[in-house]
């Protein structure tokens, strides 16, 4: 079963590879001066960390800008803010960001089939430097999806998120590797499921392109549970031309002794011989109680930032974001504000290494 359903949000419908890019590309005139005026505001309230802006400019007219900065070290860390059913989920963010003295590097939405994500509502986060993860879920059969039967709802989206003018991850049917989650059998079908969900994703893919979304990056998201089939090999793999980040979800499980590096290695090691040059994202996280956060979280950022002995790397160096689902799921995962678990959070929002953030100009 899914981890996350993500649950609706009340929105009302509107009427060749693209490349990465790595490294700080250079400054148009003024925009030091915006990132340096931000900076130093940071710094007044006590946030003496550096932080790694990626400044990307909005862009308005038929060009949507860059992808989403892949840096050459380091990771977004970001939430699912939906610990609040009484808030949006900006506010939610907003009001976790506010707790940590610290700006959320990504930020989860999740949205049904036909729904257009509020873009607008992210402004306030965005110019922070928070990177927008858009889930989006299965919705109509793989096989209508692939047959252009749904290009209208797709053209809206894709226009949409090209309007937005900067930098979104973009994950469409995650865990499809989970046939018995909810929704997932009529999506996927009876037959065929690996090569019609390949279709579909191709299709998607490319009516994105066709409207020049090029700010937008494809997140193909399995889930790496103990459960899950077709974790390490290419079934349901779209191939290396339609998926920008390889994504994965894996949660803490109490019956399951291992650690995170030990559970996910496989996972890795795999998709990383496949596609060597892709990036990854931890799209869904989560453990429940704060002793077993603290103890998860703590396994991911090592697993993170400790290099390997007489190397310079670390054993994931291509993760390059994280995202905690901050939610009740099939779990209460919240980080309870005031807890070891929040602090453990806390503190690697707080360091270096997890100080990634996209920073439009203003």
């Amino acid at each position: 079963m899914t981890d996350w359903s993500g649950g609706s949000m009340s929105v009302t419908p509107v009427p060749d590879e693209p490349g990465r890019t790595r490294g700080l590309p250079a400054l148009k005139r003024g925009r030091w001066a915006t990132v340096r005026a931000t900076l130093t505001g940071l710094a007044c309230v006590g946030l003496a960390t550096p932080i790694a802006f990626q400044p990307h400019a909005k862009v308005a007219g038929p060009g949507a800008g860059p992808p989403p900065y892949v840096p050459a070290s380091g990771a977004y860390l970001g939430i699912v803010p939906n610990f609040n059913l009484n808030a949006t989920f900006e506010q939610q963010a907003l009001a976790f960001e506010r707790k940590m003295s610290r700006q959320l590097g990504l930020v989860a939405i999740y949205l049904n089939w036909g729904q257009v994500p509020p873009m607008r509502s992210l402004d306030p986060l965005e110019d922070k430097g928070a990177l927008p993860l858009i889930n989006m879920n299965c919705g109509p059969s793989d096989s209508s999806i692939a047959a252009g039967l749904h290009d209208h709802e797709l053209v809206i989206l894709a226009n949409a998120l090209r309007s937005y003018g900067a930098p979104v991850l973009f994950r469409w049917f995650w865990e499809m590797n989970l046939p018995n989650a909810n929704g997932h059998a009529a999506c996927l079908g009876t037959t065929n499921q690996g090569a019609t969900y390949i279709a579909a994703f191709q299709h998607i893919w490319t009516v994105f392109r066709q409207v020049g979304a090029s700010n937008v990056s494809f997140v193909w998201c399995p889930s790496d549970s103990a459960n899950a089939a077709h974790k390490t090999d290419l079934y349901f793999y779209p191939g290396n031309r339609y998926v920008d980040w390889i994504g994965a979800d894996i949660y803490d499980r109490p019956t399951i002794t291992s650690t995170f590096a030990q559970q996910f290695g496989p996972f890795y090691s795999y998709w990383a011989g496949v596609a060597p040059k892709k990036p990854f994202v931890i799209a869904e996280t989560g453990a429940v109680g704060s002793p077993a956060q603290v103890l998860w979280l703590h396994q991911i950022e090592s697993a993170l930032t400790v290099k390997l002995p007489g190397s310079s790397a670390t054993p994931f160096s291509h993760i390059h974001a994280v995202s905690y689902v901050n939610a009740i799921a099939l779990a209460n995962y919240i980080l309870k504000d005031g807890t070891p678990g929040f602090d453990q959070f806390s503190k690697m929002a707080h360091s270096r290494y997890f100080s990634v953030y996209v920073k439009p100009e203003v």
